[in-house]
């Protein structure tokens, strides 16, 4: 019998669209222990919205569980985001308007070899992720700060 493990994933984008993108994701197992969480910087300008940033966070997800030594993607897994159309497209093969098709496929490929339970549950069932991709965000702000008073002195 394959062994559960629950992961969770979320992407931000401000402002939306057009914005900054970030993402986080957290990955448990079963009994809720902590396997790891990662979140990070994606990137910004009018390519970017709150749907692609979701969609990257997901493939950022998938790509950890393949290639990760630890994380055997033989597991049973089963995972959650807040964003309909990326969760509906993950199930469905669904282009998404603000991702490419060769995006699109590779995700699919990804879902393919894991063969997940990928749901939607509210944002407010997400809060750890969401924090994630938030404190990314705040981080990404941070440094960008930084930079600006260094190029004052």
């Amino acid at each position: 019998m394959k062994e559960p493990m629950k992961a969770w994933f979320d992407g931000c984008c401000k402002p939306n669209p057009e914005g900054v993108a970030t993402y986080g994701y957290v990955i448990r197992e079963d009994n809720g222990q902590l396997v790891e969480d990662e979140f990070g910087y994606i990137g910004e300008g009018e390519e970017y919205s709150a749907t692609k940033a979701e969609f990257i966070a997901l493939k950022k997800l998938l790509t950890e569980i393949i290639e990760e030594d630890n994380l055997n993607v033989n597991m049973n897994w089963k995972i959650w985001g807040d964003c309909r159309p990326v969760v509906h497209s993950a199930h469905n093969k669904n282009k998404l308007d603000a991702i490419s098709q060769k995006e699109t496929v590779n995700l699919h490929n990804m879902v393919e070899e894991i063969e997940p339970h990928i749901s939607w549950i509210p944002r407010h069932q997400n809060g750890e992720a969401d924090s994630l991709s938030k404190r990314a965000y705040a981080v990404h702000e941070k440094r960008k700060e930084q930079e600006q008073w260094r190029d004052v002195e």
